[in-house]
């Protein structure tokens, strides 16, 4: 996944991320209990960020929610802590506008 921006993140439909997990649209379903490894690209400030996960949710295609895995996050550096920080700031900002 590549982003320009952190605030680019909260547009985008195929993903919804927090502390501990993220979701992810893709048509490539992995079993429940796969781990998998996910590397963020940030353009913005050419920051790459490694997670580790395990597949926890697989979700087929409903009204208005893509098909897609929620992954529980198992290896969760400082730098992910520091891109959820900024994009609860931006989510506030937003809302408030």
């Amino acid at each position: 996944m590549r982003f320009t921006r952190a605030e680019d993140v909260l547009n985008t439909r195929s993903l919804n991320i927090s502390r501990r997990g993220i979701y992810l649209a893709t048509e490539q379903i992995k079993p429940l209990g796969t781990p998998v490894r996910l590397s963020i690209e940030l353009d913005e400030d050419r920051q790459r960020i490694d997670v580790g996960g395990i597949v926890v949710h697989e979700i087929e295609e409903e009204e208005g929610r893509p098909r897609g895995v929620g992954i529980f996050l198992t290896e969760i550096p400082a730098a992910w802590d520091a891109l959820c920080e900024r994009l609860e700031t931006a989510r506030i900002a937003a809302a408030t506008l």
